[in-house]
């Protein structure tokens, strides 16, 4: 959280909200009273210029809960664009330079829809039934869901598996 481009992958593990999601967001979008942020647009580019349009489908429209480990990240008096170049949207190479030096600097390898697929690994872990994680994820088919979670479940089935094959019972 402490590295400059910290929040936006905080954000993007938290909320499970897409890429052009994220970098559409304004701090006026994040309701802390009512414990939501608002997706109501995205961005995509052009030619490395960041442009604004709707979200990827109606579903996508929505809000996704504020996560208390997300919470305290998440300042409550800022105003504009919250991930930024010189209070704009972002270009497409600039993002990619933050996301790389974030990467590279903490120590992972991913990209933010790995940390979207994290976050409906959680969903998963903590008993969400794929239906309201439908909901969360705003994902307009019910069976993308359901191809995420049976992705889930076997992968931890055959961790289980690999474990069981280890057991000495003798």
């Amino acid at each position: 959280a402490e590295h400059p481009f910290g929040l936006f992958a905080l954000m993007a593990l938290y909320t499970g909200m897409r890429r052009g999601e994220l970098l559409a967001l304004h701090w006026e979008d994040v309701d802390r009273k009512n414990g939501v942020i608002r997706v109501n647009k995205s961005v995509y580019f052009e030619h490395n210029r960041p442009k604004l349009k709707p979200p990827k489908t109606a579903t996508s429209v929505g809000v996704v809960p504020i996560l208390s480990a997300l919470s305290p990240h998440l300042p409550s008096t800022k105003h504009g664009v919250i991930f930024h170049q010189a209070g704009e949207h972002m270009p497409e190479k600039y993002f990619k330079t933050q996301w790389d030096n974030y990467c590279r600097d903490i120590g992972i390898s991913c990209t933010p829809h790995q940390l979207r697929h994290a976050y409906a690994t959680m969903l998963y872990e903590n008993d969400i039934p794929p239906a309201e994680a439908q909901i969360l994820l705003r994902h307009a088919q019910y069976s993308t869901t359901m191809d995420i979670y049976t992705d889930i479940r076997e992968q931890k089935q055959k961790h289980v598996f690999d474990r069981v094959k280890n057991v000495d019972i003798s």
